[in-house]
């Protein structure tokens, strides 16, 4: 049996399909007479793929502003190739009842048991059999007219999953250029799932529904194969809270010391400020972080209580950036505008954390519009105001970025004075944008160089071509 697991969100090349690796690794390991591979829009011709690989199953995920992008390419791919589909990810998991006529079973929650049960299923009745649906727990699917949910599947314990096998995706995803000192690749490990926070913008934790944590063990097993068997020396924890476990973070590093691979290897992780302390600091410094990315969200001391339940302060937030610098750990971090409730001084309050951030150096800072996404309280407060709904006839307005369209669920904001506003934003944000191309460019100038010849069109390579052109004007 054959089964091919789709990544079709365009221009997502810079981060893997962390997901669908996890999910094929484990179906190798625990599949028989199973042939499974990923094939990435960003990368494969998906028609000329499927067409060679000829398919019996096909697996696909997604988030909530691509859905309608991905549904769209779904239905080409069911008309030219008539193969059941199962789609998958935070979308379908979160709001299952939107799931498009199209798909033949959705995947509610981690997909790694539900995956192998449903390619057993097909394995032993020759196609999708909705009458047998209902013994699968964890899925969604059309039959009658209605949509059927079946029991809800128990979280899978995290010691069960295998290494991940990364010759399932494009080795291009391993070669991006990052602001370092050095001029190194760069691979992504998430070795624990869930956060104990419950943040009113987010929807981790209604996905993942409990906190689990890989072993030590098993986190230095990744470790070990990305730096012996794929040469990569910069890694980054994409664990929602990857310092949490403290006593986890002390046992990775005993093993990198036995390993006898501290100072070789490079990381970043995301961090929370009301656990910055010397002891952690301390502990992350040693093992080689070099970089903490923080999500600050607001320099308005009231909306931040609001927004993160009064878990953390802007004093703690600050705090956590100078006692970063005096260990030599960068900071990375991003703020937000355009919440329920938040006002126009609230928001400049956020200009002022803005300004101290540049002050202290941090090396970058990103600005977002708070966006409602399904599963999150933002969600039910846009709905009952009215500027969402669950059956969204284009999911891709869910955009973070885009200030014109901006959802704004304050509507005693004035939309032209947030305009404004957020454009005095984008321009203290640009001094972070400049300073890191021009360090790319003062660093690595052949490798920059070659990457520009490479991708001529590139934001990258358009946006480098600005500081030197800039440059050679000073001079």
């Amino acid at each position: 049996m054959k089964l091919a697991l789709l990544f079709l969100c365009d221009g997502w090349d810079y981060y893997p399909p962390i997901n669908l690796v996890s999910i094929a690794s484990y179906l190798k390991k625990n599949a028989e007479n199973l042939d499974v591979k990923i094939f990435d829009l960003n990368f494969d011709n998906i028609d000329k793929s499927l067409e060679e690989f000829k398919p019996d199953l096909i697996g696909i995920t997604c988030m909530s502003p691509e859905y309608t992008q991905v549904t769209g390419k779904a239905k080409s791919i069911k008309k030219k190739f008539n193969v059941p589909l199962i789609i998958g990810g935070t979308h379908i998991s979160v709001l299952p009842e939107s799931m498009d006529k199209i798909y033949d079973v959705g995947i509610i929650g981690e997909g790694e048991k539900t995956m192998l049960e449903l390619t057993k299923h097909f394995q032993k009745h020759g196609c999708i059999d909705k009458k047998a649906l209902k013994d699968v727990n964890g899925i969604i699917y059309p039959h009658d007219g209605k949509l059927i949910k079946t029991k809800d599947r128990d979280m899978i314990d995290l010691k069960e999953l295998p290494k991940q096998d990364w010759s399932l995706i494009n080795p291009l995803y391993f070669n991006k250029i990052m602001p370092e000192k050095d001029y190194i690749r760069r691979a992504y490990i998430m070795s624990s799932r869930g956060c104990p926070y419950k943040c009113r913008f987010c929807s981790s934790s209604h996905y993942w529904k409990t906190c689990r944590y890989q072993s030590a063990e098993q986190v230095m097993e990744e470790i070990r194969d990305f730096y012996y068997n794929y040469k990569i020396k910069n890694i980054h924890f994409s664990d929602d809270l990857f310092c949490y476990n403290l006593q986890r973070v002390h046992e990775i590093l005993a093993l990198m010391k036995k390993e006898g691979l501290l100072g070789k290897i490079k990381f970043s992780c995301n961090m929370r400020a009301n656990l910055v302390n010397e002891n952690l600091l301390s502990a992350l410094k040693e093992l080689g972080m070099w970089l903490v990315g923080f999500g600050f969200e607001s320099g308005s001391e009231k909306y931040l209580a609001y927004l993160k339940r009064n878990s953390v302060t802007v004093e703690q937030n600050k705090k956590a950036i100078r006692l970063c610098k005096e260990y030599g750990i960068n900071v990375a971090g991003s703020v937000m505008f355009g919440g329920p409730n938040e006002t126009i001084e609230d928001m400049k309050k956020t200009l002022d954390f803005i300004d101290f951030c540049i002050h202290e150096n941090i090396l970058n800072l990103g600005a977002f519009i708070l966006t409602p996404f399904p599963g999150n309280e933002m969600w039910n407060i846009a709905k009952e105001r009215g500027k969402v709904k669950d059956n969204m006839d284009d999911w891709g307005k869910l955009d973070y970025v885009n200030v014109d369209d901006a959802f704004l669920l304050d509507e005693s904001i004035d939309k032209s004075e947030f305009k404004k506003l957020f454009q005095e934003c984008r321009e203290k944000l640009n001094y972070f944008r400049r300073k890191r191309l021009f360090n790319l460019v003062k660093t690595h100038p052949v490798k920059i160089a070659g990457e520009m010849l490479k991708h001529p069109g590139n934001a990258v390579s358009s946006a480098l071509r600005v500081i030197l052109n800039k440059s050679k004007e000073r001079r």
